[in-house]
């Protein structure tokens, strides 16, 4: 798909898509080779899936994804974990295995479930997950953020909600005549290991920084909104009705050695 558009969910069930996820050995830079696939396909009577982000943990070992798939008409997404250990250890013919799912419907009425952060804070491990709202016609509430707890990887569990007033349902009336967009998109940390700070790129509302040391109760402690100028002119696609916004949408770098972020 286009940057920033959501992959297409029609054609879920054709037998032609390709699988979700392809894992390719880089060690020989001039001849990479696929080593393992993996579509929520592989499992019987399941269909084939899409997938847009990921977060693999440092041994390589794990899978943190942004899945989605469609079962009689209803639409799934969320929170995949699957076991990569295969694929690390470069074993012929590796399998990639599904281990749980956390499912929701970002955000909470249409949009896909985006990026995804594999993270520890105080010795438990989190993934933060970002939904997006997308599309011409795309109104409030807007795409947010979730934290959830996977240190018992079998089951996942939500444990806060990462929002902004402006991506709530109870101000569009203030923010859909804009015609520009109040949701989130990507996302960094400050330290992996030991996460304290997160940095959101949220479109029309900039860069947001929260305090997440306290994982059930993060908060916003920061934010950078960038001003457009008269003769902005932003052309990306046709699903971003209004060019003369400056959007914030990109994965962010945090620099500890000099205290900058680094977005576009």
């Amino acid at each position: 798909p286009a940057p920033g558009q959501p992959a297409p969910l029609a054609n879920q069930s054709d037998p032609t898509r390709p699988p979700a996820l392809l894992a390719v050995d880089i060690t020989d830079l001039k001849h990479p080779r696929q080593v393992a696939t993996w579509s929520l396909a592989d499992e019987p009577g399941m269909p084939k899936s899409g997938m847009h982000d990921l977060d693999v943990n440092d041994a390589g070992t794990r899978a943190y994804t942004n899945s989605y798939w469609t079962i009689d008409g209803v639409r799934h997404q969320g929170l995949t974990i699957l076991d990569t250990t295969e694929v690390q250890e470069r074993k012929p013919e590796a399998t990639i295995r599904r281990i749980s799912s956390f499912n929701w419907g970002p955000p909470e009425n249409f949009g896909i479930s985006h990026s995804a952060e594999f993270v520890t804070i105080k010795g438990r491990q989190y993934v933060i997950c970002l939904d997006e709202t997308m599309g011409t016609n795309a109104a409030a509430p807007w795409g947010w953020g979730r934290i959830i707890d996977v240190t018992e990887e079998k089951y996942p569990l939500q444990i806060s909600t990462i929002t902004l007033q402006a991506s709530e349902a109870q101000h569009g009336s203030q923010t859909n005549p804009d015609k520009a967009y109040y949701g989130a998109h990507y996302l960094g940390v400050d330290d992996r290991s030991n996460a304290s700070l997160a940095f959101f790129s949220w479109y029309s509302s900039g860069l947001r920084v929260w305090d997440i040391r306290d994982p059930y109760l993060p908060k916003e402690i920061g934010y950078y909104i960038p001003g457009a100028r008269v003769d902005t002119k932003l052309a990306v696609s046709s699903s971003y009705p209004n060019n003369k916004v400056d959007y914030v949408y990109s994965f962010i770098r945090y620099r500890p050695d000099t205290g900058h972020i680094w977005f576009n």
